[in-house]
């Protein structure tokens, strides 16, 4: 028993310890370069966006869209007289370009008419699988040193813990950095989400 405990506090030890080369190297070096280049990141995806001024390539044309509320009308008009057709809703999925739309059969669009692509913006693809990874890369280093300073925090005794209020107030800091990094994650998807919804809406209501 006496040597399990020796080989689990040494284990212990050695954990503790490689936490702490990792946190130091963080703080030193990886969280700083993470700053410089997450900085640089985004004003170079900045101005390659901001030189993107022709923005109507990736939304269907006027002509497009005309076309597809007449095909949308005839449809209508020739299941008028259909009275078995019900309501019914099938997925397209186009591998090459990534498009996939849901077609509701029914009163918005009606089955077999594709609505018009809405091209895929490579330039905003790319930032954000990029922008992905860095953000990813700085929340680990984050959660290094967040953990070494938990490994830090003093036994809370009797009397002046003015050392134990520090440690977590660093970690209280800590955390809220590392909450804005996974923040940005989500906005990722919820940007995704909205252009979907968008992209729904113009098809439906064209």
């Amino acid at each position: 028993g006496c040597a399990v405990g020796v080989m689990a506090a040494s284990s212990l030890d050695a954990l503790q310890e490689r936490i702490a080369e990792e946190a130091n190297a963080a703080v030193r070096e990886g969280l700083p370069a993470k700053a410089v280049e997450l900085d640089q990141l985004l004003k170079e995806l900045t101005e390659r966006l901001d030189a993107q001024a022709d923005c109507e390539k990736w939304v269907p044309t006027k002509q497009e869209l005309a076309e597809f509320t007449r095909a949308r009308a005839a449809a209508a008009a020739a299941e008028a007289g259909d009275a078995a057709a019900g309501a019914k809703k099938r997925k397209l999925h186009d591998a090459d370009s990534g498009t996939v739309a849901a077609i509701e059969r029914g009163e918005d669009l009606k089955a077999g008419v594709i609505p018009p692509e809405v091209k895929v913006n490579p330039e905003i693809v790319a930032a954000v699988r990029l922008m992905t990874v860095k953000i990813t890369e700085s929340i680990d280093l984050l959660g290094k040193v967040k953990t070494w300073v938990q490994l830090q925090i003093p036994r809370i005794e009797d009397g002046n813990n003015f050392g134990v209020e520090v440690q977590e107030e660093c970690v209280s800091e800590l955390h809220r950095v590392e909450d804005t990094g996974f923040t940005v994650l989500e906005s990722t998807s919820k940007y995704h989400q909205i252009r979907a919804q968008l992209c729904h809406k113009m098809t439906k209501h064209s």
